[in-house]
C-alpha cells in the first residue's frame, strides 16, 4: 500500500518560501516608510507598470483555467511512481470535481454552480485578477486618481498576508471564504501597487513589487500543494489513486 513517509512530507514544507516572501514584504514596507529620493516622471512609467501588472494577471487567470497543465511545472522530478497495474488495482477510484478529488476532505475546496463544480481557490484568484485588471486600466492607463495612501497600502498588505497564510488562518474555512480570501489576496497586491506607485513614483520599487507578487503567488501554490498533501496524509483510506498521483 502507498503511504507518504514523513521525510517526503517535510520536503514539501512551504516555510522557506514563506520566510523569503515575508522578508520581501518587509523590505517593501521599509521602502514605503523610507522611500528612495529618486522620482521618475517619464511619460510612459505608469502604462509600463500597468502592462506588467496586466500580463501577470492574465498569466494567473490562465493558470486558474488550466490548473492541471500548469501544475506540471511544480511537480517533483525523478520520483518513482507506482506501476499502472497498481493504480488500476485501487478500488478507491474517485472522480474529479473542480480539479480536486471527489472526497469529503475536499468539500470546502469546491462549490457547485448550475450543476458544475469549481475550485473555490482558483475562482477567487480569477475574480481578484479580473478586478485588478479593471482597476489597472483605470489607474495606470486612464490615469484617474486612485487614492494611494498608507491606509490603502496597509489594507493591501493585510490581503497579501491573509492570502499567504490562509491554510493556517482558515483551516476549516467554507468554500465561500476561500473565494473571498483568494480574491482579496490578488486585490491586495493591486492596492499595494497603486499606493506604492502614488507615494513613491519610483519605477524600481514598482518593478520590485511586481517581482514580489510573482514570488507570493508561487508561495501560495507551494502552500496549496503542501495542504493537499497534508489532507491526503491524514486520510484514513489506505489506498487511493489520488494519493499515488500526489505522492
Amino acid at each position: 500500500m502507498f503511504r507518504m513517509d514523513s521525510k517526503q512530507f517535510r520536503d514539501l514544507s512551504p516555510v522557506p518560501f514563506l520566510m523569503i516572501s515575508t522578508f520581501g514584504l518587509g523590505l517593501l514596507i521599509i521602502m514605503v516608510f523610507y522611500p528612495p529620493s529618486a522620482i521618475d516622471n517619464f511619460a510612459f512609467r505608469k502604462p509600463l507598470i500597468g502592462t506588467f501588472l496586466v500580463i501577470e494577471c492574465l498569466l494567473g487567470m490562465l493558470a486558474t483555467i488550466y490548473p492541471r497543465q500548469c501544475s506540471r511545472v511544480f511537480k517533483k522530478r525523478g520520483k518513482k511512481l507506482p506501476s499502472e497495474s497498481s493504480i488500476k488495482a485501487s478500488r478507491k477510484t474517485r472522480s474529479i470535481r473542480g480539479h480536486h478529488p471527489d472526497c469529503e476532505n475536499y468539500s470546502s475546496h469546491v462549490f457547485e454552480l448550475s450543476g458544475k463544480y469549481y475550485c473555490a481557490g482558483c475562482t477567487g484568484l480569477f475574480l481578484g485578477a479580473t478586478i485588478t485588471i479593471a482597476g489597472t486600466f483605470v489607474c495606470f492607463f486612464v490615469n484617474l486618481p486612485c487614492g494611494g495612501s498608507l491606509t490603502v497600502f496597509s489594507i493591501g498588505c493585510i490581503g497579501i498576508v491573509f492570502g499567504l497564510l490562509q491554510f493556517y488562518l482558515f483551516v476549516s474555512q467554507h468554500s465561500s471564504i476561500r473565494v473571498l480570501v483568494n480574491a482579496f489576496f490578488v486585490f491586495g497586491v493591486f492596492l499595494a501597487m497603486i499606493s506604492v506607485d502614488s507615494m513613491l513614483q519610483n519605477t524600481f520599487v514598482d518593478l520590485f513589487l511586481i517581482s514580489l507578487s510573482f514570488l507570493w503567488i508561487y508561495t501560495r501554490i507551494v502552500f496549496s500543494r503542501w495542504n493537499h498533501e497534508r489532507i491526503c496524509q491524514s486520510c484514513n483510506i489506505d489506498y487511493c489513486e489520488h494519493k499515488i498521483v500526489k505522492g
